[in-house]
Parts: structure tokens; sequence; C-alpha cells
């Protein structure tokens, strides 16, 4: 998206980083919702499935932005209601990754939590 750097160490970093987040936020989620992302990556990554169900041939580090989001709006346009809500699963984890890094904040602009959580929750990180 437009948010990504275009410099390619930067993008990469930035993906990288927005995954390792991704996994923080589906630590988060608790054993029953690991277990369903766990049964759609598998789903999305062997070969068979993401062929037939996602009509993706590439392996996923191969895929194009332009596959990559024609397998979303596929996803997110069928008729088939396990694909929307395996979308919006996607979507969700990705908006909470993405916009949950205190650094990300301003692109939405959302200010921040309030400087008293600070002290009470430190696990909340200062945006630099």
């Amino acid at each position: 998206g437009p948010q990504i750097p275009e410099d390619a160490d930067e993008r990469e970093a930035t993906i990288a980083r927005t995954i390792e987040d991704m996994d923080t936020a589906l630590h988060f989620m608790g054993p029953p919702n690991q277990a369903e992302f766990r049964q759609l990556f598998d789903l999305l990554e062997f070969t068979p499935t993401r062929l037939t169900m996602a009509r993706v041939s590439s392996y996923w580090p191969n895929v194009s932005e332009a596959q990559a989001e024609a397998f979303l709006q596929r996803w997110r346009n069928s008729s088939f209601n396990i694909f929307n809500k395996a979308y919006l699963g996607l979507v969700q984890v990705t908006n909470a990754a993405w916009y949950g890094r205190p650094t990300h904040y301003q692109q939405m602009g959302y200010p921040g939590p309030p400087a008293y959580t600070y002290d009470k929750l430190p696990q909340l990180k200062r945006a630099s």
C-alpha cells in the first residue's frame, strides 16, 4: 500500500516488522483463534490448496503486489462466506499489527494513548 516505503531495504524491514507484530497480535488472540489462523495459514501455504482456494500459483514471497491484491479481492467479494471471513480475519490482524505500532499512529490521526496510561501500562511504548 501507499504507506509502505518504496526503498527496497526499508520496504523489506517494514514488512518484516509488520509480520512480527502480526505474530504478537495472534499471540494475544488466544488458543481458539490461533488454531483457526494456523489452519488458514496452512491452507494458504500448501500448494494444492493455495492453487485451488486462493488461485495463487507462486510461493508467497514471490507473489507480486498485484497478485496479492487480486487474491484478497477475490476472497473479499466471494459468494462463499468462509472466504469473506478469512479475508476479514487477515485484514483485521494486519491492521492491528500495522496501526498498533506507535510510529503509525499519526497515519490514522490518532494522538496516542493518554499520558497517564504509560505509567499504568508499562508494556506501552511511546512513539519516537
